[in-house]
């Protein structure tokens, strides 16, 4: 999921270029929400933006072409940072956690995240303290947070969905991080405004999404079960999509704002 600090989900075994392509993926996918939440933040207005949790710096590149002014990727897995900073030479990339940013109080207009808090350890913490950075008036965008308590497909596959889904709790995820997302930013001072967006996935575009996250998939079942279970589920997966399934899984935004 983009904007992680990937280092929490654990990449031994995945390479930082299969993670990239994994990150572009997702950015593919909440492509049309994105553009959405930023035209209702006015993000071509906005002159000091900070992406947090950047990944390889996909969604940090598209920002510093949209916005009004200076754009800054942040993530604490300096290999990603590293991987961002040779992909994208005209950004700001830094190498930080987002619980204590290394920036003064009251500096930033807006503060962007996808597919970040899910795998934040605290997030709580990390949204007080874009609290802090932000100006009074300043704008928190979170773009994109699952909630896969709400995951809906057709033919079902639970082994698969249970096993993806435990695998990912084990290396730090907030499975349901969507639903909290309103009380989160309360809680940080930003009030909120929160929505859902989801999208029904069949046909070639599933099967397409299926091949692009397969090594990923596989990495993390491995997490949870052992070779021979993972193999089977994912024929299973990839049989019930050739015949037509279904999948939807609810993606929650939400804006806050700092009161002036």
């Amino acid at each position: 999921m983009d904007s992680t600090e990937e280092g929490d989900r654990g990449a031994a075994g995945i390479s930082v270029d299969e993670l990239h392509k994994f990150f572009e993926n997702q950015a593919l996918q909440t492509r049309k929400l994105r553009r959405f939440l930023y035209r209702k933040v006015g993000l071509t207005r906005q002159r000091k933006v900070l992406d947090a949790g950047c990944g390889t710096g996909v969604i940090t590149s598209e920002l510093s072409e949209a916005a009004g002014g200076a754009v800054v990727g942040v993530d604490r897995k300096n290999e990603l940072i590293e991987f961002a900073m040779r992909s994208f030479p005209g950004v700001d990339f830094i190498t930080a956690d987002c619980g204590s940013l290394p920036f003064q109080s009251d500096s930033f207009d807006l503060v962007v995240s996808h597919f970040f808090l899910m795998w934040a350890d605290n997030p709580h913490e990390v949204t007080r303290e874009f609290f802090r950075i932000l100006k009074p008036g300043g704008i928190f965008v979170a773009c994109a947070e699952p909630d896969y308590g709400g995951r809906v497909e057709h033919p079902e596959n639970p082994e698969f969905s249970d096993a993806l889904r435990s695998s990912l709790e084990v290396k730090g995820a907030d499975t349901r991080i969507g639903r909290k997302l309103g009380s989160i930013l309360e809680a940080a001072g930003l009030g909120s405004e929160v929505g859902i967006s989801s999208n029904l996935i069949a046909g070639g575009e599933l099967l397409r999404e299926y091949e692009a996250n397969r090594l990923l998939y596989k990495h993390d079942l491995r997490a949870v079960l052992d070779k021979t279970s993972t193999d089977r589920i994912l024929r299973i997966e990839r049989a019930q999509i050739e015949r037509g399934k279904i999948l939807t899984v609810p993606i929650f935004w939400a804006v806050g704002r700092k009161p002036v």
